[in-house]
């Protein structure tokens, strides 16, 4: 079957929550592409960091050097981090 999109991931930089959102193939954005949107956990239009799968971005990015990666990204992966550790917790 003929896919027309694909799905993207946003991380909110406030509270670290992911949101799926649908792009067209044809209106993609790259990794790192900064979206103000409205987060209602935040209650507040905040910006967004966009990655492709929240998980991969993750692995990625947990095992590399932070030193050429931009400030959004390892704000991203911390918020990420915590993230993951408290759905950890909750589990438990």
């Amino acid at each position: 079957m003929y896919r027309k999109g694909q799905y993207t991931e946003l991380v909110c930089l406030e509270c670290g929550d992911v949101f799926p959102i649908y792009r067209r193939n044809g209106r993609a954005k790259q990794v790192g592409h900064i979206k103000h949107l409205y987060c209602p956990i935040c209650l507040k239009e905040t910006a967004h960091y966009e990655v492709k799968d929240a998980d991969v971005f993750l692995w990625k990015y947990e095992y590399a050097d932070f030193e050429d990666v931009c400030e959004e990204a390892k704000l991203a992966v911390d918020l990420l981090v915590e993230r993951k550790k408290k759905l950890v917790r909750k589990r438990d």
